[in-house]
């Protein structure tokens, strides 16, 4: 999130989040403790911890106030994107990316937060990933080699592990 000066969040009437404000109950007067340092210019990344256990099946109410430290502060920021990451999928920390590309064969890597096996699904067309390669060795460290590809071809993959795909779609593709 962008934020100046300070905020807080709720989800479905519950606080899950607080920074620069006083402990006691915030109002609508309620005064940021101090001003943004960076004018809401950086990105604050926050992990609501508690936030999933305060969902609920159907709609969902998530609630910002942004607070200035002064009365007279001429500027306002507040912007935010939330993120919800299933337990026990892992994600993706670097990558994917491409290495060591030959007339058949490519190198595809990527790194992720936590050890699971690798799975390549690729193809020559983006609805029909036929073809996979499963390396069972668990690791965060993820490099799986295909072989065997036709010279000249654009072949789409889809990275992940045997039992998800974490990523695919028609931008993720190479030409041998």
């Amino acid at each position: 999130m962008y934020r100046d000066d300070e905020i807080v969040v709720y989800i479905n009437g519950t606080e899950v989040y607080k920074n620069n404000m006083p402990a006691s109950p915030i109002t609508h007067t309620t005064l940021a403790l101090a001003s943004s340092s960076d004018d809401g210019k950086s990105v604050l990344t926050v992990a609501l911890t508690n936030a999933a256990s305060l969902l609920q099946s159907g709609n969902n109410t998530i609630a910002v106030e942004v607070h200035q430290s002064s009365i007279q502060s001429p500027d306002l920021v507040w912007d935010m994107a939330l993120t919800g990451i299933p337990i026990g999928i892992p994600v993706i920390t670097r990558g994917p990316y491409l290495q060591k590309a030959t007339s058949s064969s490519m190198l595809v890597r990527w790194y992720t937060d936590i050890a699971t096996d690798s799975k390549v699904m690729y193809g020559t067309d983006p609805g029909n990933l036929s073809q996979s390669v499963v390396v069972p060795v668990n690791s965060t460290n993820h490099s799986v080699q295909l072989t065997g590809l036709t010279p000249y071809t654009k072949y789409y993959y889809s990275i992940g592990t045997s039992i998800n795909v974490i990523q695919s779609g028609e931008d993720y593709h190479f030409r041998t």
